[in-house]
């Protein structure tokens, strides 16, 4: 039998192109991923949005750098104590801060540079567990718990 590398050249280049291909039309962005409509200066979920590209650019002047250190602390609005560990990270949604912690607590914060006591809403019995960051859409705040685990939607009435 003849070879053929040139046919084989061919046929090579066209698999690799239509995978290729393929693969390109999976991940390009289309008209119909549409974020969902938030309130100016919501984060909604972890990396921002449907894109979880990580990169804010939006707020410009963040410091670059900061101390925590008793007496000498450098540019830290403020601080609170949140009662146990807190694996999950915060977001913020319709001007206030939500984080969850290992006591099963959601401490909701209000927004901003000056520091306002936390309101703080227990989820479920004493060794239920928020360790998920908290996700809001469509003015539905959904928290899961671990032990019980469920999720749940929090929706003002």
């Amino acid at each position: 039998m003849r070879s053929l590398p040139a046919l084989r050249h061919f046929l090579l280049l066209a698999v690799v192109g239509l995978t290729f291909g393929l693969l390109l039309l999976d991940y390009w962005p289309t008209s119909s991923a549409v974020a969902p409509p938030t309130l100016p200066g919501s984060v909604v979920q972890w990396g921002g949005g449907p894109g979880h590209n990580l990169v804010n650019l939006t707020d410009k002047g963040l410091p670059l750098t900061w101390s925590t250190k008793a007496g000498q602390q450098k540019n830290i609005k403020w601080s609170v104590d949140l009662g146990s560990s807190a694996y999950a990270g915060p977001i913020i949604a319709g001007g206030k801060v939500y984080l969850g912690n290992e006591k099963g607590e959601i401490y909701v914060f209000q927004h901003g540079r000056r520091h306002a006591k936390p309101t703080v809403v227990k989820m479920g019995t004493v060794s239920t567990k928020v360790r998920a960051t908290p996700v809001a859409a469509g003015g539905v705040l959904y928290v899961v718990t671990e032990n019980p685990c469920k999720l749940w939607a929090i929706a003002a009435r």
